[in-house]
C-alpha cells in the first residue's frame, strides 16, 4: 500500500515538473523570437517581406532597397475626391432621413394640431392613481366626546 502511494506521489511530482519545464521553455522561446518573416509578395517589381516583431506588430520590408514601413504597400491611400465621395455616400441618407422626419412633423402639426397640445388637465386623481393610494383607516373618536346626548345647557347655547 505504501508503495502505491509513493509511486502516485512521484507521478504527480513528475507531471508538475514537466509542466513547469514546458512553460519555462515556451517563455524562453517567445522572448528569443525576434522578427519573424510571415510571408513574401511582389509589388511593382519589388519583393516585399511581411514580418512580425517581438511585440506582435506587423511591418513590411523591401528587400531590394532595404526600406521598411508599418503600413501595407499594397493598400493605396484614398485621394481627396474619393474621401469626399465616401463621406457623401454615408452622410446623405442620414440628412434625407432627418429632413423627412422634420417634414412629417410639420405636416402633422398643420393637419392635426391637437396631437402636440398634450392631454387635458383633470382635477383630482385618476382611477389608477387612486388605486395606488393606501386605504383610509377610520380615526378613533375623541374620548372627550361621549355617545350620550348633550346636556341641556349645551342645547340652550346653540
Amino acid at each position: 500500500m505504501l508503495r502505491r502511494r509513493t509511486s502516485g506521489a512521484l507521478l504527480c511530482l513528475l507531471l508538475i515538473a514537466c509542466g513547469a519545464f514546458t512553460a519555462f521553455a515556451a517563455k524562453a522561446a517567445k522572448g528569443k523570437k525576434g522578427n519573424v518573416p510571415v510571408s513574401t509578395f511582389e509589388l511593382e517589381g519589388k519583393k516585399w517581406t511581411k514580418f512580425t516583431n517581438e511585440k506582435g506588430k506587423t511591418f513590411y520590408y523591401d528587400t531590394a532597397t532595404g526600406k521598411s514601413q508599418w503600413n501595407d504597400p499594397r493598400e493605396t491611400p484614398l485621394t481627396a475626391n474619393q474621401r469626399t465621395l465616401a463621406f457623401l455616400v454615408f452622410f446623405i441618407p442620414f440628412v434625407l432621413m432627418i429632413a423627412g422626419a422634420a417634414g412629417y412633423l410639420l405636416w402633422v402639426k398643420k393637419t392635426r394640431p391637437e396631437v402636440f397640445k398634450g392631454p387635458k388637465k383633470v382635477k383630482g386623481l385618476k382611477n389608477w392613481e387612486r388605486a395606488l393610494l393606501p386605504p383610509k383607516i377610520a380615526k378613533p373618536r375623541d374620548r372627550a366626546r361621549s355617545a350620550s346626548p348633550p346636556p341641556d345647557e349645551a342645547k340652550k347655547r346653540q
